[in-house]
């Protein structure tokens, strides 16, 4: 008996696209379709904060936080103020906007609420500067090592100790 193949079935064998088979109760194809393939995902480029004044968050992001400043890799053709700063391999867009967002009613805990989360090696010496500046912070609420905060325009950050996830506080790493 020979074998027919379908032009479809013969495109996803290839990997060029997905097939989609409908198919009758007693097993009939009733209709095929092609579905464009997914995408292959990298990790997040960079993340997007609105902010009231660049320079005050500059401020904040470089000497409260710690990151540095990338804004040389900004387009000059932007149509509006803002600046680029870094936190390892992660990059914040900060773009003087105006936003639509309230900032009054937020959770008090920025887990909360919708947050960039950043890892580092040790939460211990973030704690302590954001101590010494006077920034309220949290303590993750799952028992995790990681800190929530707010920019000065309520933006959620939270910084996760690297290992720390799926482990709660005083809990040893398994190798």
């Amino acid at each position: 008996m020979p074998i027919l193949y379908s032009i479809p079935s013969l495109l996803a064998s290839f990997g060029v696209c997905s097939l989609l088979v409908s198919r009758s109760t007693d097993g009939f194809v009733l209709s095929m379709s092609l579905k464009s393939p997914k995408p292959v995902f990298g990790g997040i480029a960079h993340a997007g904060i609105l902010v009231s004044d660049t320079q005050s968050s500059m401020r904040f992001y470089l000497d409260v936080l710690g990151f540095e400043d990338d804004t040389h890799l900004r387009p000059s053709t932007l149509p509006f103020p803002g600046a680029f700063v870094r936190g390892g391999a992660q990059q914040i867009h900060l773009m003087e906007l105006p936003n639509p967002d309230p900032t009054r009613g937020r959770p008090e805990h920025g887990g909360r609420d919708r947050h960039v989360a950043f890892t580092v090696d040790n939460i211990d010496p973030l704690m302590a500067r954001l101590t010494e500046e006077g920034v309220p912070f949290t303590m993750s609420k799952s028992g995790r090592r990681a800190v929530f905060c707010r920019d000065l325009d309520g933006n959620a950050l939270e910084f996760m100790e690297e290992g720390s996830v799926g482990r709660r506080e005083g809990e040893k790493e398994e190798l």
